[in-house]
């Protein structure tokens, strides 16, 4: 079986995989679950809903993206995404494994490995004490686990070519660790108020034993600047800086003093790395007159903590230090009155290091787009994320891949693509990690539909709830749905029931038995089921056993199209069910799919009763009884009579009908559709 064989290739690569880069996930916490009605084929492009109402956003309420950054009101690319942290229960049980511990002062720095790349990464609060909306936060909150595996997978494959996956075993048992950045060593540095965090329980949890466990260098550090310290010299930023980005913000600059390590590489959990770093770590660790790699962000200041690539050293950090408490900074003219106040963090690292810049020629920039690329406006113009080595993903902008976001209603297709290849990379991550690295006994299967493309099978709707983490329960497949081992059909072609790729002249040959195919304006396949119903809510049309639909149990005298029980279908006679074009563009909940280059099409036909979407084509009855406005308002322009009649008369409508251009009724055939009704609420 396909499931079988996805075994067979894990524990094949797992065997041989690098202790460095693996993980072993805890098995009591390991849950299994059955299939739930959860496992919808939701396309991308269904409509919004608002979370708590239960109701479609419509298209006006919606605002226009006009800054050039590209943010957006995060609500509504994620429902959820300004509730509190969201924890499933095998999160909490998982975070419950980590007892709460306290921790006396030691000089940990003596345990640091020398000669490796460090990687960092930087946790000042814990995640019920940020006072920024979760949607500004970075932590991951109960995410952590897998968020955290992750990153240090990224640190892996940054420091990794043909050679080294093979070597680095060797190395370390020959005790021969040379100094080069094929070796790397992944650091947490955390901040002391952030060590012990509550569950959802009330309890508390551990983070340092946490990272631990996963083969972090943890480091429990204070600030390096202090309120004292700012007392005399920036009594501005002491007194104002908590409504900037807090006191404990300086946390970061503590990279500088990994003197152990060649360099150091600053991270935080929304930056994601495409591609090893070997050239940029390389040439800083040559040339005596550079002391940082540096990237902007698309606000303009200096990324403190996004990106950057250190050569560490303790005197640089205490000159830094002592730059930032003496350098004179004022609100409205900046640092030493030249500027670098327009950005939130202006009064933190991010605002002096941007001075910084500016003076200090050891100081290189490096190209944002290319090393910081955070999906804005000029970013998308400049370069396809395929050429970029680093991306920041955000809540504002694309949306976390975890938090399984919609795609906006009105970007641009430019900025569309770009955002999905962005989550599908962050997937092509997480999937390449459980297959090489992650030892668990039970592996979540790409079950997901929503986005299957670009969530890759890990979404089973929108919203950080419906985000199948492998931190979570374990859903298994349901008997209904097909899984194909990763693949890729070439472009025109798409994946068959039978997990090869279809013939270029035959995209229809992708749809499952019991579905029509529907080449315009987009290639679905559609349930015969599905669509037409007569006034009982009898289906018109049913699988004919071979490729097609056939006319089914519905009454004749609404099923065929002369008699204008379906009002956008006038043009041609005989049986709805032959060779009518429904021309959709997302499917209700159970009434087909829509064919991918990388996954099955697959459906649920069980749904389509259960969220009532099976009779989803409006009728001449649906209008006559005050349903369906929409496909009035556009019949209404082919002729004002449709909406000039005051009685619930079915058969005065369908006179009306009759008097209609054949064109124009055709041309409301999307409009007359009815509204999905959402599923994960």
């Amino acid at each position: 079986s396909v499931t079988d064989l996805y075994d067979q290739i894990r524990n094949l690569i797992t065997s041989s995989a690098d202790e460095e880069c693996g993980i072993t996930f805890p098995e009591d916490v390991i849950v299994e679950t059955g299939t739930d009605s959860y496992y919808v084929p939701l396309d991308e492009d269904a409509g919004l809903y608002y979370a708590e109402e239960n109701e479609q956003i419509p298209p006006a309420e919606i605002e226009e993206i006009t800054n050039p950054e590209g943010e957006v009101d995060p609500t509504v690319l994620v429902p959820d995404v300004n509730e509190p942290m969201y924890y499933s229960e095998v999160d909490s049980t998982l975070l419950g494994l980590f007892e709460p511990a306290i921790y006396e002062p030691v000089n940990e720095t003596a345990n640091r490995p020398e000669g490796t790349t460090a990687f960092t990464v930087t946790i000042t609060s814990c995640p019920e004490t940020y006072d920024a909306p979760s949607s500004e936060v970075t932590d991951p909150g109960g995410d952590i686990y897998e968020a955290s595996c992750l990153l240090k997978n990224q640190a892996c494959f940054a420091t990794e070519d043909t050679t080294t996956a093979g070597t680095r075993r060797l190395k370390r048992q020959r005790d021969l660790m040379e100094t080069t950045t094929d070796n790397f060593t992944m650091y947490a540095i955390i901040h002391p108020e952030a060590v012990n965090c509550l569950n959802t329980d009330g309890s508390s949890y551990n983070r340092v034993k946490l990272l631990q466990q996963q083969g972090y260098y943890v480091e429990i550090l204070g600030q390096p600047i202090t309120s004292t310290d700012l007392y005399e010299t920036q009594p501005y930023i002491k007194d104002h800086i908590d409504q900037d980005v807090g006191i404990k913000d300086s946390i970061a600059l503590h990279a500088f003093t990994f003197e152990e390590h060649k360099a150091v590489v600053v991270l935080d959990y929304n930056t994601q790395l495409l591609q090893p770093l070997h050239d940029e770590i390389n040439d800083l660790v040559a040339d005596p007159n550079k002391q940082v790699k540096y990237v902007r962000d698309k606000d303009g200041g200096v990324s403190k903590n996004g990106f950057m690539i250190i050569k560490p050293s303790k005197a640089k950090f205490e000159e830094i230090r002592q730059e930032y408490i003496n350098t004179p900074y004022d609100p409205v003219t900046g640092w030493n009155g030249e500027g670098h106040n327009t950005f939130k963090g202006k009064m933190g690292l991010k605002g002096f290091f941007s001075y910084k810049a500016s003076k200090d020629p050891s100081w290189e920039e490096l190209d944002r787009c290319i090393y910081n690329n955070q999906l804005d406006d000029f970013c998308i113009s400049q370069i396809d994320v395929d050429n970029s080595k680093v991306v920041r993903h955000s809540k504002k902008v694309c949306g976390e891949p975890r938090d399984c976001p919609y795609d906006h209603p009105k970007w641009s297709a430019q900025k569309k693509m770009q955002c999905r290849k962005s989550h599908e990379k962050y997937f092509k991550s997480r999937d390449a990690f459980e297959t090489k690295y992650l030892i668990k006994s039970k592996i979540q299967e790409p079950v997901g539909l929503f986005k299957s493309k670009s969530f890759m099978g890990f979404c089973k709707g929108p919203g950080r709830k419906n985000y199948l983490g492998f931190t979570k329960a374990v859903y298994r497949k349901p008997d209904w749905q097909i899984l194909c081992p990763r693949m890729q059909c070439p472009p025109g072609t798409y994946v068959k029931n039978d997990c090869t790729c279809t013939a270029l002249d035959n995209p229809c040959d992708a749809c499952p038995g019991n579905t029509r195919c529907q080449l315009e304006p987009e290639l679905w396949c559609i349930d015969c089921n599905c669509g037409f119903c007569d006034r009982d809510n009898v289906s018109c049309c049913e699988f004919n056993g071979v490729n097609n639909c056939k006319d089914g149990a519905g009454l004749n005298n609404d099923c065929i199209m002369q008699k204008d029980f379906f009002p956008a279908f006038a043009d041609g006679s005989g049986n709805v069910c032959s060779g009518v074009e429904i021309s959709d563009t997302a499917q209700p909940n159970g009434c087909g799919c829509k064919p991918n280059d990388t996954t099955p099409c697959t459906y649920n036909p069980d749904l389509q009763d259960k969220y009532d979407d099976r009779c989803f084509i409006c009728t001449t009855e649906d209008i006559a009884n005050g349903g369906c406005p929409s496909c009035t308002e556009c019949l209404e322009k082919c002729d004002s009579c449709i909406g000039e009649i005051s009685s619930t008369s079915v058969d005065k409508y369908k006179q009306c009908l009759k008097r209609m251009d054949e064109t124009c009724r055709v041309s409301c055939n999307a409009a007359c559709n009815k509204p999905r009704n959402p599923f994960w609420l």
